[in-house]
């Protein structure tokens, strides 16, 4: 059984630490999957890419933690920001826009504005809808008027 509660990333980061130097990466980053698996957040996928990155193990465990976020994101919505967080933090924003797009209303407003702002800088004229609220100048006006109707 593994702790719980405000201690527990501060366990688990020591625990880490102790496997890494001890020698045993592959343990470390078990460690961090099964808090993962515990709890599916943002704050979790960054310990569990930052200890895979420092051992240099198989980025495979970052495309299970994508997936196990895809799958508890069907099925309850409280995940699907972290979903979209994960997506963009592991650099794949055309697939946050695609998981985004048709469950918008049940993404909280900043992220809603971080997609549009995302794909009007990657895609500025790719997409038809996006374009629409795509302002002519990302770096110097307002945004509002332009992701008010996503908000």
């Amino acid at each position: 059984m593994h702790p719980s509660g405000y201690w527990s990333v501060g366990l688990r980061d020591l625990l880490v630490r102790l496997l890494i130097d001890a020698g045993q990466p592959d343990d470390a980053v078990d460690e961090r999957r099964t808090g993962f698996h515990a709890q599916p957040t943002i704050d979790n996928l960054r310990s569990l890419l930052a200890t895979v990155a420092e051992t240099d193990r198989d980025a495979a465990h970052i495309a299970w933690a994508v997936a196990l976020l895809r799958k508890r994101a069907a099925r309850q919505v409280a995940y699907l920001p972290h979903l979209i967080d994960a997506l963009i933090l592991t650099g794949d924003d055309d697939d946050a826009w695609r998981s985004g797009l048709p469950r918008l209303d049940e993404l909280p407003a900043r992220q809603r504005v971080e997609l549009l702002e995302l794909r009007c800088q990657t895609h500025p004229a790719a997409d038809v809808e996006a374009a629409r609220w795509c302002p002519a100048d990302l770096g110097g006006g307002s945004l509002f008027w332009s992701w008010r109707v996503l908000i």
